[in-house]
């Protein structure tokens, strides 16, 4: 089944390549492998290639003339590397723009934390200084309780079971949650089956009592803190960009990251293991400035939102092949990925889901029984 989704994800990537290569920078390419210079960042289009439209938003896109209207310039920031989900987006969505209103709205995208860390990038969407980003449901916990939902570990058990939800009425009503904070949620980035979030580190880990001693790099979250101290390691918050010398320099013995991140930061040159541990299925709500954002047009917001939802389908497939091409080159380096059986893996969810209680009051009990109500159908 695997292989029947790699031929159907790489159909799918081809075209999503062809637009991404013209949507930013100076032409680098955009092949899951190259990781892009931070420097690199202002989104030039001039001949996009196919972006996938079709049906009703093929249609509104010809019958409208989007090239009336104000020029606008958007700042796409993330802390990301150009060819990672959140970065590829951003390339899409400026080529699509580009496309449909002959350049009157330009995307500029910026990597790799170029614009700043994730937390002064949110802040400058909040005082309106940049325009739009996209990154993990993780960072926005803070803002919206109700994006703690996404963090609780062995929430999904599928990747369909996670799109179905967040892509339904759930996912809808979280993202309506985040304007008080200052931001208009537009959608989400993620994969079709494969945006798990795994284990890494220098030695086996099967299950959860081989954590025991174990400092593992976490995001600054508090269900990340609880999940990894049930579980019995040793959580340590640090920012992603000082993650590698931490592992190389043994600040931190292990760490928890999608393959994406892996690879497009070759954290598997300091890791021997690669658990799939598959704990979270990861999303990364895309938000734009709200002070912005109230300032365009009922027509241009329309746009912006059709696009994004157009987008939408050939970027899941693109991740999942992120994730596949990932996985090749951590293997052929020299790592060894860890499967674990039905058995070992249900310690785990058994922990995991064993923290719900301490978050429910604040993400809401009747949101995580539809979650879980979703999930138990593929199972």
């Amino acid at each position: 089944m695997k292989k029947n989704l790699k031929k159907i994800t790489s159909l799918v990537l081809a075209s999503g390549m062809a637009l991404a290569l013209v949507a930013c920078g100076n032409g680098g390419s955009a092949a899951p492998a190259t990781t892009a210079a931070a420097g690199d960042s202002e989104a030039k289009t001039e001949a996009p290639g196919d972006t996938g439209a079709t049906g009703d938003t093929q249609a509104a896109a010809e019958g409208t003339d989007y090239t009336k209207g104000d020029s606008l310039v958007i700042k796409y920031c993330t802390a990301t590397a150009e060819n990672q989900p959140s970065g590829h987006y951003g390339r899409s969505l400026a080529a699509r723009l580009d496309e449909l209103t002959g350049g009157r709205i330009k995307v500029e995208c910026y990597y790799n934390s170029e614009m700043g860390s994730n937390s002064e990038l949110l802040e400058g969407l909040q005082l309106g200084t940049i325009e739009m980003t996209c990154m993990s449901a993780a960072n926005l916990g803070g803002f919206c309780e109700s994006l703690m939902l996404l963090d609780l570990p062995y929430l999904f058990s599928c990747g369909e079971a996670a799109n179905e939800a967040m892509n339904g009425e759930v996912g809808r009503e979280i993202l309506d949650e985040l304007e008080p904070s200052g931001f208009h949620g537009l959608g989400w980035v993620t994969g079709g089956t494969e945006l798990w979030r795994l284990l890494t580190a220098n030695k086996e880990i099967k299950v959860p009592s081989d954590l025991n001693g174990i400092k593992i790099r976490i995001m600054s979250n508090q269900i990340h803190e609880a999940f990894w101290n049930a579980l019995g390691a040793s959580p340590i918050p640090m920012a992603f960009s000082e993650l590698y010398t931490a592992l190389q320099n043994g600040t931190v013995d292990a760490q928890e990251n999608p393959w994406g991140q892996i690879q497009g930061s070759k954290l598997y040159e300091c890791q021997k293991y690669i658990m799939k541990t598959e704990h979270m299925f990861d999303f990364s709500p895309v938000v734009i400035s709200k002070p912005f954002w109230d300032t365009l047009s009922a027509e241009d917001q329309a746009l912006i939102q059709m696009v994004c939802d157009e987008i939408a389908e050939g970027e899941r497939a693109y991740t999942d092949q992120l994730q596949f091409d990932a996985e090749k080159e951590a293997t052929d380096y020299g790592c060894q990925v860890v499967e674990l059986t039905p058995e070992e893996k249900q310690q785990w969810v058994d922990i995991g889901r064993g923290i719900y209680d301490k978050f429910a009051d604040k993400i809401g009990q009747e949101r995580i029984d539809k979650c879980l109500e979703i999930s138990a159908k593929y199972e």
